[in-house]
């Protein structure tokens, strides 16, 4: 079952997929208040990036519409997008701490939790020119449809809890949001 996201003017909904429940690793997801617009924000993010406080305010009043979840420790925010003609999802995702991520198994867990377990995603390491690295923040792609597959990647399952010839592992029942 894929989530449903509907867009209105005033903002985008968004359910979690039933398995947010389920994760036996993280916290289950919650609404959360998203962005809120004020002069004063707008007025430093637009000092800061050298940007019109017009193009600022338009960029924060849209950001402030999308969805955000939050669990103990990530928060996500949620923006429905089109990847070559199917319906997808970016996903932002950053430690409600601000520290860096980057557990492989965590991310899995939060594409599961929110979009489903059968649906595929991908982090993008972009061109140079394409670059966004603002923050301790990190970015899925994910398809909504859980029998798009990606024409790459693997094609079967291989999932281990314990080390084998010498690789480390962790178990999944445990994820980094315990440490």
């Amino acid at each position: 079952m894929a989530c449903d996201a509907t867009t209105s003017q005033e903002s985008i909904q968004w359910q979690p997929h039933a398995y947010n429940s389920c994760s036996a690793t993280l916290d289950p997801f919650v609404p959360a208040v998203g962005l809120k617009v004020t002069d004063a924000k707008v007025a430093e993010l637009a000092q800061a990036t050298g940007i019109d406080t017009r193009a600022v305010r338009a960029v924060m009043v849209d950001e402030a519409r999308l969805p955000v979840f939050i669990n103990r420790a990530y928060q996500v925010a949620l923006r429905p997008i089109d990847i070559m003609g199917s319906s997808a999802v970016h996903l932002s995702i950053k430690r409600r701490d601000r520290q860096p991520v980057h557990d492989w198994r965590d991310l899995q867990e939060i594409k599961n939790m929110l979009v489903g377990p059968e649906c595929e995603g991908v982090e993008l390491f972009p061109a140079e020119s394409r670059l966004v690295d603002t923050a301790n923040q990190y970015h899925l792609f994910a398809s909504t449809d859980p029998t798009y597959r990606f024409p790459f990647g693997f094609s079967a399952r291989a999932v281990r809890d314990d080390g084998v010839a010498g690789a480390v592992q962790r178990p999944r029942t445990q994820s980094m949001e315990q440490f």
